[in-house]
């Protein structure tokens, strides 16, 4: 996310309890445009953006849950990561969306620390 958007201090990535982290994409959310990717030699379809439950409001090392009725970071991710916002038909109107759920499309193959990503297919919007 571009630097300034969410409160500091920063939060952990293990908030939002991903299965893999990518860096070196070509700007923030990148992600939205793919329809599918190649990570090392396995091949995945991007299926929908990923609603973020209130679990990512919860400090993962101690389990204290942030104080507030719409603690961060969902807070400041509804502004501009809501269906609404993403123009998705997916989830609800109250969803808050960050990253992308995605599938194999072929069985074997597998996926490392440090394995290159490549979009293969691109959405335009």
């Amino acid at each position: 996310d571009p630097p300034g958007r969410l409160p500091a201090p920063p939060l952990p990535v293990n908030r939002f309890r991903p299965n893999m982290v990518l860096r070196g994409c070509p700007g923030p959310f990148a992600e939205d445009a793919w329809t599918a990717i190649r990570v090392g030699n396995v091949e995945m379809r991007v299926v929908k953006p990923c609603s973020r439950c209130k679990v990512t409001t919860t400090d993962q090392a101690t389990g204290t849950p942030a104080d507030g009725a719409q603690p961060e970071p969902l807070r400041t991710l509804s502004t501009f990561r809501s269906k609404r916002h993403l123009g998705t038909r997916v989830g609800d109107k109250t969803d808050v969306f960050f990253g992308q759920n995605v599938c194999h499309t072929q069985s074997g193959g597998g996926v490392a620390v440090g394995d290159a990503v490549e979009a293969l297919v691109w959405r335009l919007f």
